[in-house]
């Protein structure tokens, strides 16, 4: 995960418009709205180039002000205006670079700051996150800087000296919509600015002014100025629950405010002990405000896993409270109920236990049989006379078995594959997808998919490169093998888990006009129509819900150099649901 810093949203309080506005983006319409800001933290320095040392505005600088903003689906504008206040304060400088001396400084705002906010090239915004607007945000204000006092060995002269004009702040700069919309930042003014000469009153005045024009006043004198609602100040970082826990998988969850400051890191410690180990990056939760996220996968079945939160930014590090959560035992598994004598079960569903008197007699007439179907089984009306289905009977239907087996077909419609946090936030869209594949034991399988119609900002997509598989044509994209999991039940569900089996670890490897793409990571899907009932149809559906984020295990690369050197990996989403048909009744029990 890349820097970012959280403060500034000088219009964060923007966002119950904008989210709304994009809400309500069926319609063309454009959406406005007034939103008020209340005593906003401001932040930064001034640095007169002469002296070389920094002017830091005290704690206590503030902003107060009003934005009129209209959105659209794909654009963001409007106005600011509003006033900053900044206390007086004491800074310390050297004069001449060795004289430690203490200056008394006043900022008095001249006229209300008045600006604009305008949508710009997404490729102006340095690290967009969620592939939301690019937009510029550029404010004029004008500030008297005043000299109260000055103080040398001890000793302080009140002073009364003050820029001849004001100083005129020519503020600009350009990022993602999205760090209004998710509260992540805001502007981070930094450019030069004139500081004209300096005029004092007093029988010394002309003398004093002489000398700060001398040492303070010029061109091209270096700023940096933020605005956020707090006080910058270390992360505040709080670990959650986990969720999504299964056999080998969890997503971590967390809450960060970098407070201002720019983030340097983020990420999740874990392991078997509370002294962790390994690491994941953090990732940000779309329309989350402050939450971050991590798909855990490859853990251990029954195993304690203890979890904590780190973040740094420029004021520092901080960690969250461990944190504990233990992985499932067993899993689901295939199966089917078949008729046998001395069975355990009574019902040909095999949910009822065959019992005498309460206890089990093991004299029932079905029984449940776990693993991958044969591919020949006894069947009253079958159309072969021996178990390896080689001898046709002689009338239809008169038999004792039938070719069955543990093969499966799968296809779907239209697929969606996002990863928000690359540069140019890619997104990939096939307009269907087929797969074949089989159950291979009581929780494993393997299948391979082939994705059609596949494109991306207008580019064909095909599968190639090192780490893929070839496709037949433009516009697909095969998938590695891969191997498959029951997993569960979590929430309440039963997922089915897509890993690499070759290549690994990567799912697929895939061009889009000039750009190679690879998947790594695992997927899954919640299966349903044959858990608890025997079915030759069955659904599995890949999404992205509350809950269930580590189905959500996917990471992508990206290159521009034919795989020289690789952007990432960063989280992605693929959104699908898969229709299956099996060669046989298939059963899925928790």
């Amino acid at each position: 995960m890349g820097c970012k810093s959280r403060g500034v949203a000088v219009l964060a309080a923007l966002l119950g418009a904008i989210v709304a506005a994009s809400a309500m983006a069926a319609s063309a319409a454009a959406i406005t709205e007034p939103v008020s800001f209340t005593n906003w933290a401001v932040w930064g320095s001034l640095t007169p180039k002469k002296l070389n040392e920094p002017v830091e505005l005290p704690q206590g600088s503030t902003f107060n002000g009003v934005a009129e903003v209209t959105s659209t689906a794909t654009s963001l504008s409007g106005t600011i205006s509003g006033s900053i206040y900044v206390p007086p304060f004491k800074a310390k400088l050297k004069l001449g670079g060795a004289l430690p001396t203490e200056v008394g400084v006043t900022f008095t705002q001249v006229g209300p700051s008045e600006g604009t906010i305008s949508t710009v090239s997404p490729s102006d915004c340095a690290e967009p996150r969620f592939g939301t607007t690019c937009m510029n945000m550029s404010v004029e204000s004008k500030a008297d800087l005043g000299i109260t006092a000055t103080g040398l060995l001890g000793l302080e002269v009140r002073s009364e000296c003050e820029t001849s004009e004001p100083v005129v702040f020519h503020l600009s700069t350009d990022m993602p919509g999205e760090q209004l919309v998710l509260k992540l930042a805001g502007p981070h003014f930094t450019g030069t600015v004139t500081i004209p000469s300096i005029t004092c009153k007093g029988l010394s005045g002309v003398a004093e002014g002489l000398l700060l024009t001398g040492l303070m006043s010029g061109p091209e004198n270096p700023y940096s100025l933020k605005i956020g609602p707090n006080e910058p100040a270390a992360p505040t970082v709080t670990s959650e629950e986990a969720t999504s826990v299964s056999q080998v998988s969890a997503d971590l969850h967390a809450s960060e405010d970098t407070n201002g400051e720019a983030e340097s890191d983020c990420h999740f410690e874990y392991g078997t002990t509370a002294e962790y180990g390994t690491s994941v990056p953090c990732s940000w939760r779309l329309g989350s405000g402050f939450a971050v996220n991590a798909p855990l996968t490859e853990l251990s079945e029954g195993q304690t896993y203890h979890y904590r939160i780190v973040a740094t930014n420029t004021l520092g590090t901080s960690y969250g409270a461990d944190q504990t959560f233990t992985t499932l035992s067993g899993s689901p598994e295939y199966g089917r109920c078949v008729a046998q004598k001395g069975g355990e079960y009574s019902d040909p569903t095999c949910q009822n236990v065959a019992e005498k008197k309460g206890v089990p007699d093991h004299k029932g007439k079905y029984e449940w049989l776990p693993g991958p179907t044969p591919a020949c089984v006894a069947h009253k009306k079958g159309e072969y006379t021996d178990s390896s289905c080689s001898a046709r009977s002689s009338k239809p239907h008169k038999g004792g078995y039938e070719k069955a087996g543990a093969g499966f077909t799968a296809s779907t419609g239209a697929v969606t594959l996002e990863t928000a946090q690359l540069p140019g936030a890619p997104v990939v869209t096939c307009s269907a997808s087929s797969a074949s594949g089989e159950v291979t034991g009581t929780a494993t399988g393997s299948e391979r998919i082939t994705f059609t119609g596949c494109e991306s900002s207008g580019r064909q997509c095909t599968s190639e490169g090192p780490d893929g598989t070839p496709s037949p044509g433009a516009g697909t994209i095969v998938t590695n093998l891969l191997a498959t999991r029951l997993l569960g039940p979590v929430a309440g569900s039963v997922w089915t888990e897509l890993a690499s089996s070759e290549h690994q670890p990567y799912l697929a490897e895939f061009g889009c006009g000039g750009i190679l793409f690879r998947m790594s990571g695992s997927l899954g899907g919640v299966q349903s129509g044959d858990v608890d009932a025997p079915s030759l149809t069955s659904t599995t559906s890949f999404s992205v819900e509350e809950g269930r984020e580590a189905e959500q295990a996917v990471f992508t690369e990206a290159s521009e150099d034919g795989g020289s050197s690789w952007t990432g990996p960063d989280a992605s989403t693929l959104v699908m649901r898969s229709s299956n048909t099996a060669a046989s009744a298939v059963e899925i029990r928790p």
